[in-house]
């Protein structure tokens, strides 16, 4: 599969792949906050997951517009906004979720939580488990 822009990294999710893209945007923010998004693609060649992440930008428009660029597909959407914080994006069967925390691993781990417990295989259908597709986080670095 190629994916134009930065590719960070490529994880797979039973038969989807999933490319992943991020930019950081300017250190200093306009009304003293900074922003980030997330944008996911899931219509894609390959049912691939491709997501486009941003962070540390000064307005939330300037970080959606960001990270529906590094997506790189026209039918791109923003999954998730924050501030000022952590934002991290999970999957499964073929929906996206994303959830908010005060640090990187509990974004993580509200983002794992938000489809609640793995479901079991059955005679008509294979089990299925969450996946984290991104997580980041605002300020100098991963907190």
């Amino acid at each position: 599969m190629f994916v134009p822009g930065k590719t960070i990294a490529g994880l797979a999710l039973g038969a989807a792949a999933v490319a992943l893209t991020a930019t950081a945007g300017p250190a200093a923010a306009d009304d003293g906050h900074l922003y980030g998004a997330f944008a996911v693609s899931t219509e894609n060649p390959e049912d691939a997951y491709i997501i486009g992440g941003a962070r540390n930008y000064g307005s939330q428009e300037e970080a959606d517009a960001a990270a529906l660029g590094q997506c790189h597909y026209s039918n791109c959407w923003v999954v998730l906004r924050y501030v000022d914080g952590c934002g991290a994006i999970s999957a499964r069967d073929g929906r996206v979720l994303g959830a908010l925390g005060s640090s990187k691993r509990d974004a993580e781990n509200a983002a794992m939580g938000l489809f609640g417990p793995p479901r079991p295989a059955t005679l008509s259908s294979d089990g299925s488990s969450t996946e984290l597709l991104d997580s980041a986080c605002t300020g100098a670095g991963p907190r």
